[in-house]
């Protein structure tokens, strides 16, 4: 018995002397892959400057920014990148309830530039959104004022359905915060 290539050109795959098929591969990770073959491959970038301050104690606080997935694709959440101006920490709660008040809409960018495809969701970034109820604690990111931009890996990706929401919530208040989302819509393969 022959293995074909299926094209009808008559070349057979060679059989190593451990019984496996040798082959030649290219391997890519899914975000690349997502947003070479998909264009749905999106970065949006947040900066403001929270006004509230202990969000974990004091439930009033608003959050600076919100993020809704409203497509039936669900979104991976690859990483965050965070900058400060002075010793910050943020604190991430998914599935806050009610309707945001406050906050202006913010484009995420599609990192595939040749794509033109535009994120599914609801992006809000302000000093001060208010209207919800905190949903789960995910994470406390602890970013030193060092001048430097601070990652913070999902390494299983934060998967996101449809109508989930991620926010995120300033600790010290009146300090500026660089945030930044890496993220794609990728369904089941």
């Amino acid at each position: 018995m022959l293995l074909e290539d299926g094209t009808g050109s008559g070349r057979t795959a060679r059989i190593t002397i451990e019984n496996r098929v040798a082959t030649d591969s290219i391997s890519i990770g899914m975000p690349h892959h997502v947003n070479q073959y998909h264009g749905l491959s999106f970065s949006l970038f947040i900066n403001e400057t929270p006004s509230g301050a202990d969000p974990s104690i004091d439930t009033s606080v608003g959050c600076f920014f919100y993020f809704k997935n409203t497509s039936d694709i669900e979104i991976s959440i690859l990483t965050t990148k965070a900058w400060v101006e002075s010793n910050e920490y943020i604190d991430l709660y998914i599935n806050d309830s009610g309707t945001p008040i406050g906050g202006n809409t913010v484009t995420p960018i599609n990192m595939n530039l040749g794509s033109g495809k535009t994120a599914s969701g609801t992006f809000l970034s302000g000093t001060n959104i208010t209207g919800l109820t905190k949903g789960v604690f995910l994470n406390r990111l602890r970013i030193p004022a060092d001048n430097e931009e601070h990652f913070s890996n999902f390494i299983s990706h934060l998967l996101l359905p449809k109508n989930t929401i991620l926010t995120g919530y300033g600790g010290s208040g009146g300090i500026p915060i660089e945030f930044r989302i890496e993220f794609y819509y990728h369904g089941p393969i």
